[in-house]
């Protein structure tokens, strides 16, 4: 179906916002979310070929797809996302990635935290 969120994108969108959450974008969670990428993909079996060049559009829209979503409360407008991400070993390679981004600039802010929370229960993993 046309306009359907395949599941690596959705997974892609979250490593994104796991990237911005803090306000803040630094060449560490950048290179990270690269590495994150590269592996999610090629954990699905997608063509790794082009992954640097779905990393430079994610960077090039990360303030497209944040701004929208900061200000509101809870993580909620993740669920049309999440949806998306049924395999459970995509789920916890996800996880993983966001952990890696997360502390690559060497500080877990409170809002990566309750990212992580909030997928964790919504997952039930």
């Amino acid at each position: 179906m046309a306009g359907e969120i395949r599941p690596l994108e959705a997974a892609l969108t979250i490593l994104a916002i796991a990237v911005v959450i803090d306000d803040e974008v630094n060449d560490g969670e950048s290179s990270m979310l690269a590495q994150q990428v590269e592996l999610i993909a090629s954990t699905m079996g997608e063509d790794t070929s082009k992954c640097s060049e779905c990393v430079n559009q994610i960077i090039a829209h990360i303030d497209e797809i944040w701004p929208s979503t900061r200000r509101k409360e809870g993580f909620e407008f993740l669920d049309p996302l999440l949806q998306h991400i049924e395999d459970r070993e995509l789920k916890i390679a996800l996880m993983n990635g966001i952990f890696a981004i997360c502390y690559a600039d060497d500080h877990f802010h409170e809002e990566e935290k309750r990212l992580i929370n909030y997928l964790a229960e919504r997952w039930r993993i």
